[in-house]
């Protein structure tokens, strides 16, 4: 696809005026990361925003201990909140972002997307409704962390991940750790319990689910 294929998936960009549709044409870079690849460490500036058409970034955060928690993911046609957080405050980024999968992107300039902001309402609201979206994802997060025991949360992940008995997840304790908030030495022993149940199978960077009902009847 070419440049302004990338940009007719923007999600405001149809209903845009003829002068924003010409700023943005102007304006617009497309960046490529591969999945794997880094959008922002913690503490870069953000002197660009992007807003994703293909695939997927996994905004996480890392403490001290090395534990690491994922945030949210930024899908299609959606925007970092963070981003946009660092954007209006000139702070630097708080957390870090990463492609999950091969993905691209429609990059503006800071500046001009401020501006954007205060001059139209398609782009405000855009904006309005990305931040609703991630305020209730966070929201979401800090009560399934606070309130949800771990065993119940891991539970939960591989029924989501892995609906049907016998299916193959493909991923290591280490990935789960990230995504559920968690150090991979505890998932790594509520799975080997999981296994000795009888309820799922542990290969090397597999994960097979034998007996969803006797896994959910463990953390009840």
């Amino acid at each position: 696809m070419n440049k302004q294929d990338f940009i007719k998936k923007l999600p405001f960009y149809h209903e845009a005026p003829d002068r924003l549709k010409s700023e943005i044409n102007n304006t617009a870079i497309i960046a490529q990361l591969k999945n794997g690849d880094y959008y922002f460490h913690e503490g870069d500036s953000c002197a660009n925003i992007a807003i994703v058409v293909e695939g997927r970034i996994r905004v996480f955060k890392t403490g001290e201990s090395g534990r690491v928690i994922t945030l949210y993911t930024v899908e299609e046609q959606e925007t970092c909140i963070l981003t946009t957080f660092c954007l209006l405050s000139d702070r630097t980024y708080p957390a870090t972002a990463q492609a999950e999968l091969n993905t691209q992107a429609v990059i503006f300039p800071a500046p001009v997307f401020r501006q954007w902001m205060n001059d139209w309402d398609i782009v405000r609201s855009f904006v309005f409704t990305t931040m609703t979206n991630r305020v209730s994802d966070m929201m979401a997060l800090i009560e399934e962390i606070t309130f949800k025991k771990l065993d119940r949360r891991l539970v939960e992940f591989l029924a989501e991940k892995s609906p049907q008995t016998n299916s193959v997840l493909q991923i290591t304790h280490e990935q789960i750790a990230m995504q559920i908030g968690s150090a991979r030495e505890v998932i790594s022993r509520l799975l080997k319990e999981f296994e000795r149940l009888g309820a799922l199978e542990l290969r090397r960077g597999q994960i097979i689910l034998k007996d969803l009902t006797l896994l959910e009847n463990a953390v009840k």
